[in-house]
C-alpha cells in the first residue's frame, strides 16, 4: 500500500490494482498508472472535504491535436456522501457516481465499502479490498469542544463511541473471514451499542495510558487530529486506537499544524501506539509500509 498525503484530510492510496482518493479538494496529485482504476471518495459536503474539481479526473475524449493529459487513470468512479447535492455532479459524471448514506454497504468491483454516521456531517468509510482494511473517518471524531453544554458533550461522547463500537464489530467480522493463519490478531470484543463506559472524556492522558490497545484492526486509518480542540485534540484517535485499532495511523484535519503529530506522540496516553502514527511533514509526502519515499508530483 502506497499513501500520498495531499492536504488536510486528502490522501491518495495506491493498491496493486486501483487507487482510492479521499476528500481531495487541494494539493497536487501524483501521476497515475494508466492501467489502474480510480475510486474517488467524498465524506461530506464541507469545502475542506469536497470540491467539484474531482470530476475533472473523469476520462474525457481528447480534442484533435490536444496535448495529452499526464497519465490519467483507466477509469473513475465517484462515491459521495448523500449530503452532497446531486446538482453538483456534472451530467457526464452522473453514471459514474454513487451516493451513500450512513450505515450502508456497497459492493463495487471486488471492493466492499461500509459507511458510518459522522459526529459532524456526512459519513466515514471502511473499505475492504484485497484482504486489507482501510478506514477514512471524514469528520467522524470526538469533537469535545470546551465551553459546550455538558449535555451536548455527553451526547457527543455517546455518539462517537457508538460508531466506534459498530466499526469494531465490522473489523472483527472481516478478520474472522480471513484465515487465522494468515492474519493472527488479538482484538477484544466490543459491547453492542458502543463503548461509553470505557472512555469518559474527563480521563487524563496519563490515566488513558493504562487502557489496553488492540493489535491489528484496520491496516490503515486516516483519523482527525484537530488543534482547535486544544487539550482535547487527542481524544478521537485515542478512543479509536483503544476500541478499533490500526496498524498504521495517518493523522489528518490538522489545518497545516503538522507539529501536532509530535504533541500526540509525546502524550503518555499514546505510548502503546505512538509507533503506529505516521509523522507527516509536508504535502506530497509519500509513504509505503511505514517508510517515507520520494514521490513525484505533477504540476
Amino acid at each position: 500500500m502506497k499513501v500520498t498525503y495531499l492536504h488536510h484530510s486528502g490522501f491518495l492510496v495506491e493498491l496493486a490494482d486501483r487507487y482510492l482518493l479521499f476528500d481531495w479538494f487541494e494539493g497536487q496529485l501524483p501521476a497515475f498508472d494508466g492501467g489502474k482504476t480510480l475510486y474517488v471518495f467524498a465524506s461530506h459536503v464541507h469545502g475542506d472535504h469536497f470540491s467539484q474539481k474531482i470530476f475533472g479526473l473523469a476520462p474525457r475524449q481528447a480534442a484533435p491535436h490536444a496535448a495529452p493529459q499526464p497519465s490519467p487513470p483507466s477509469g473513475v468512479f465517484f462515491i459521495l456522501s448523500d449530503d452532497i447535492p446531486p446538482r453538483r455532479v456534472p451530467p457526464e459524471c452522473k453514471e459514474l457516481t454513487t451516493f451513500v448514506k450512513p450505515r450502508q454497504t456497497l459492493e463495487i468491483n471486488g471492493m466492499t465499502v461500509k459507511t458510518y454516521r459522522s459526529t459532524d456531517e456526512g459519513v466515514a468509510f471502511l473499505i475492504a479490498v484485497s484482504h486489507q482494511l482501510i478506514f477514512h473517518a471524514g469528520d467522524l471524531n470526538h469533537w469535545y469542544w470546551e465551553g459546550e453544554p455538558e449535555d451536548w458533550l455527553r451526547r457527543m461522547t455517546t455518539d462517537y463511541h457508538h460508531e466506534l463500537g459498530l466499526i469494531a464489530q465490522d473489523v472483527m467480522s472481516f478478520h474472522r473471514s480471513i484465515s487465522e493463519k494468515d492474519r493472527p490478531l488479538d482484538i477484544p470484543p466490543v459491547p453492542s451499542g458502543g463503548t461509553d463506559a470505557g472512555f469518559p472524556p474527563q480521563v487524563s492522558p496519563a490515566g488513558r495510558a493504562t487502557a489496553p490497545v488492540p493489535n491489528g484492526g484496520a491496516d490503515a486509518a486516516f483519523l482527525p487530529l484537530d488543534p482547535r480542540l486544544e487539550d482535547n485534540f487527542y481524544l478521537g484517535i485515542d478512543d479509536f486506537m483503544r476500541t478499533v485499532g490500526a496498524k498504521t495511523v495517518f493523522p489528518m484535519h490538522m489545518w497545516d499544524d503538522l507539529a501536532i503529530i509530535d504533541r500526540l506522540k509525546a502524550l503518555p496516553a499514546a505510548a502503546p501506539y505512538k509507533d503506529r502514527i505516521v509523522p507527516i511533514h509536508a504535502r506530497g509526502e509519500t509513504f509505503m509500509t511505514g517508510s517515507v519515499m520520494t514521490g513525484s508530483v505533477m504540476t
